[in-house]
């Protein structure tokens, strides 16, 4: 115990009036299991409690401007912490190799997420709020269970391969549609799956680039979905009538030796939107 802080039983406790934590303070910390830190503290420096492999839980209080730049990367055991309304900016890899963080709850006020600031973390859904201006290269990168994401605000920049390499991403609102920094096929493909899970919500200019994507990529767009089994981009293609209908039957063949039941059943739906008799078909 000291007199800026006190470590009992793995639960650190930062003492009042302490006004900042410093850079690399408490990190690669063994004992560490969960972190208090009381009203007051105003900022964190880098790496603050980085590599505390043990660390769990983290109370933050109203008041914390930043997540400073890689404040609580690779502790890997971290699972719960909350982000106070105060905090303006998630900065470099600051939740880098959190791989058992699964859900995150982001502020509204929140103006930045940096680069690499969730990269290989554990999240499974996310939505960022429309009070985030920008948000870093490969910020969400490669999170292997990430299956859901929302930005929400449509002036949001995003950076290149913020979402990249997240093969479970199946469903999202992108509110500014194709990201200007994104030019490559994989984030192409990307973004129009994710417009596939609810093209009613996107803008006319993001629909035009969509299906101009899907006409002229289809095959890709379907090797994707049959891989991954991706109902929600199925269900968008399905509703619009967006595949040529020369190519349906194979499609319905795939998914039924794959034994997708939803994936097939929606593909019979665009056969009957394309105008072509169910009965026609023929394994």
């Amino acid at each position: 115990m000291t007199k800026d802080f006190q470590l009992i039983d793995g639960v650190l406790t930062i003492a009042p009036g302490t006004a900042y934590i410093k850079s690399q303070q408490f990190s690669e910390n063994p004992e560490i299991r969960k972190i208090i830190i009381p009203e007051g503290v105003g900022f964190m420096e880098d790496e603050a409690f980085a590599e505390c492999e043990a660390l769990e839980e983290v109370i933050l209080p109203e008041g914390l401007v930043n997540i400073s730049v890689a404040a609580f990367a690779s502790c890997v055991s971290l699972r719960e912490i909350n982000i106070p309304s105060t905090v303006k900016s998630i900065e470099d890899g600051a939740f880098l190799f959190c791989e058992s963080l699964q859900s995150i709850e982001l502020p509204e006020g929140l103006e930045e997420i940096s680069s690499l600031a969730f990269q290989s973390s554990g999240l499974e859904s996310i939505s960022v709020p429309a009070t985030v201006k920008s948000i870093g290269e490969e910020a969400f990168f490669e999170c292997p269970s990430l299956m859901h994401a929302d930005v929400l605000g449509h002036e949001t920049r995003i950076g290149l391969n913020a979402f990249g390499s997240n093969y479970a991403l199946l469903s999202g609102f992108i509110a500014p549609g194709y990201p200007q920094l994104e030019q490559s096929g994989s984030s192409e493909l990307l973004y129009t799956l994710l417009w596939c899970s609810c093209p009613e919500k996107h803008s006319e200019a993001t629909t035009k680039r969509a299906e101009s994507f899907i006409h002229s990529q289809e095959a890709l767009i379907m090797e994707r979905i049959l891989k991954m089994n991706n109902i929600p981009a199925m269900t968008g293609l399905a509703q619009r009538g967006l595949l040529a209908a020369a190519n349906i039957d194979k499609y319905l063949k795939a998914a039924l030796s794959a034994g997708q039941t939803e994936i097939s059943a929606l593909l019979l739906k665009a056969k009957a939107v394309s105008g072509i008799d169910e009965e026609e078909f023929e394994l």
